[in-house]
């Protein structure tokens, strides 16, 4: 069975203007005080999606403690991946998958073969 995930963007994009997707669910993830890892565990999610720019380490140690899954969309500038991988996200979703492997690796990080 698939887990159950959400996909969050709390900011505004142009780009989302007249989309099904940027419809207001429930509850208001605006508000002051909602922990987005919180709700998620709540609705009995098991992978957080947070737009790359939204995350915060205090979120992400939330969800570490909530034993969710983090997996960050869509990073593609190196700044942006390296920031993801220092903060130690569980999965990077990215339009260039070899820029990622690379700063991956430059990071130490290695894959079996």
């Amino acid at each position: 069975d698939m887990p159950l995930s959400f996909l969050t963007q709390l900011h505004d994009s142009e780009d989302d203007v007249g989309e099904v997707s940027s419809y207001l669910i429930t509850p208001d993830l605006h508000q002051n005080g909602i922990s987005v890892p919180d709700e998620v565990s709540k609705a009995g999610g098991a992978l957080w999606c947070p737009h790359f720019s939204e995350i915060t380490a205090h979120d992400l140690a939330r969800a570490r403690d909530l034993s969710l899954c983090v997996a960050v969309w869509t990073v593609n500038e190196p700044e942006d991946i390296n920031a993801m991988i220092d903060l130690g996200v569980d999965a990077i979703v990215t339009d260039y998958p070899g820029r990622v492997q690379r700063l991956l690796s430059d990071h130490g990080f290695r894959w079996a073969r």
